[in-house]
């Protein structure tokens, strides 16, 4: 039987997000953006510039949010997830809808708005992202036993 631990220590939902980005990284990001940069500003500029990388760009947000939403709706976990025996689940202690996974993770396709994600958690009572909040989810402890 699983036991739902309501709490989840901060440290355990940064390692699995880490695990997750270098996944999404080395899976998913690194096949579509190889490309020589060259080795001027200039070049760099260019590349920027290009159809191409915001064609790369674009392609890796959208897998990005497709590996997240998938996988928390179906399952309650990405890969970091468990790994650290953490769940992502609805208000209610369920499985939770395709558009509340999208929601909640909404926040992870920019560093700044995922920080400021991050922070409200921190400010805020309740431990739950901003996120997490407006899709009613939460993120809980699975512990097996008895």
């Amino acid at each position: 039987m699983k036991k739902v631990v309501k709490v989840v220590p901060l440290w355990k939902r940064i390692f699995a997000y880490v695990i997750d980005a270098i996944l999404i990284s080395i899976i998913i990001a690194s096949p579509l953006m190889i490309k020589e940069t060259g080795e001027s500003f200039t070049d760099f500029v260019n590349l920027v510039l290009s159809s191409e990388f915001w064609v790369a760009t674009i392609m890796v947000g959208v897998l990005t949010m497709v590996y997240w939403t998938f996988l928390e709706w179906k399952f309650g976990q990405s890969v970091g997830k468990i790994f650290f025996k953490i769940k992502s689940v609805n208000v209610n202690d369920k499985q939770m809808s395709v558009s509340q996974a999208f929601i909640r993770n909404l926040s992870k396709l920019s560093s700044v708005i995922l920080f400021l994600d991050v922070l409200y958690m921190l400010i805020s009572k309740g431990n739950l992202r901003f996120f997490e909040k407006i899709s009613n989810t939460k993120v809980v402890g699975v512990v097996e036993g008895e």
